[in-house]
């Protein structure tokens, strides 16, 4: 799980506002043989802007129009996969991750070391439990996740 506290999940919401150039540092509670340290990522939360964009990329509504003309339905439907490498794209700054490489073997991978490309490829390299804490820490520095609208409310009323 993404590591921190209240007080962390407190400073997303005040390092998006500071631009791109402020990150947040998450490790992963795993150890894996051989290694120094844990597996680790450098994210930064998306800008208003680069939210936005991400969301019309990766969100579609269709309507049916009645026969008044009005729209009777509207379905709203996401393309995650698009929505998920915008997020790598952008939120993932550098990371140490064990990914596989083209003979199987896992070794360890920095992005800005391998020049690692941050997209949609390199989540399936990872095994799927890093996968799915990588995910969850991308969704935790973007304040996505449904205790931060309570830690927004509460920021907003003080």
């Amino acid at each position: 799980m993404p590591d921190g506290d209240r007080s962390n999940d407190l400073s997303a919401w005040v390092i998006s506002a500071a631009g791109t150039q402020v990150t947040r540092r998450f490790t992963a509670s795993v150890e894996i043989p051989g290694w120094e340290e844990p597996p680790w990522v450098l994210l930064r939360p998306l800008t208003a802007r680069e939210a936005l964009r991400r969301e019309s990329i990766g969100t579609r509504d269709e309507y049916e129009v009645g026969p008044d003309g009005e729209a009777a339905l509207v379905r709203r439907a996401y393309d995650l996969a698009a929505m998920t490498d915008f997020d790598l794209g952008h939120c993932l700054v550098d990371f140490l991750l064990p990914v596989r490489d083209a003979d199987g073997e896992i070794r360890p991978a920095r992005r800005r070391e391998h020049g690692l490309d941050a997209d949609g490829g390199l989540l399936d390299r990872l095994p799927p439990a890093l996968s799915g804490w990588l995910r969850e820490a991308i969704e935790t520095v973007n304040m996505r996740r449904p205790e931060d609208a309570a830690i927004l409310r509460d920021a907003k009323k003080g």
